[in-house]
């Protein structure tokens, strides 16, 4: 049926979206703006391009600056300027236990909005069985 359908392309996409083949190339992507001399960054990512910015997020690290270390003033490394997130398809409690207190070391505008009315993370909520950031 039509449902069944969805659920296939919908963990098919998110699987895809957090493989280590996704990270690697996020960072690199990530690393190559440094190198053209684009140092400041806005993430901003919409449902499940939460998950791929999360799931890199760690091994990015390295590449970013401690807020810190932008106190400082001489760090090299990328500045995250700001991180939005819009109607993330991500799990809370991964959100608020693992993620933003590593996201809160390396930037201090973080934004998440929702849209109650997005039908996609109601889905989404059906299918993964828990509470997502909306």
């Amino acid at each position: 049926t039509h449902t069944h359908i969805l659920q296939v392309f919908y963990f098919c996409g998110r699987e895809g979206g957090i493989c280590e083949r996704t990270q690697i190339d996020f960072c690199e992507f990530i690393e190559d703006l440094r190198k053209a001399g684009l140092t400041r960054v806005h993430f901003v990512t919409h449902s499940m391009g939460a998950r791929i910015l999360f799931a890199a997020f760690e091994r990015l690290t390295p590449q970013l600056a401690t807020l810190e270390e932008q106190a400082q003033g001489t760090t090299g490394k990328t500045i995250a300027s700001t991180i939005t997130i819009l109607n993330a398809d991500y799990p809370r409690d991964w959100f608020v236990e693992r993620d933003l207190p590593l996201a809160s070391k390396y930037c201090d505008r973080i934004t998440v909005t929702v849209d109650t009315g997005d039908q996609a993370l109601v889905v989404s909520c059906t299918y993964e069985h828990q509470g997502s950031l909306r």
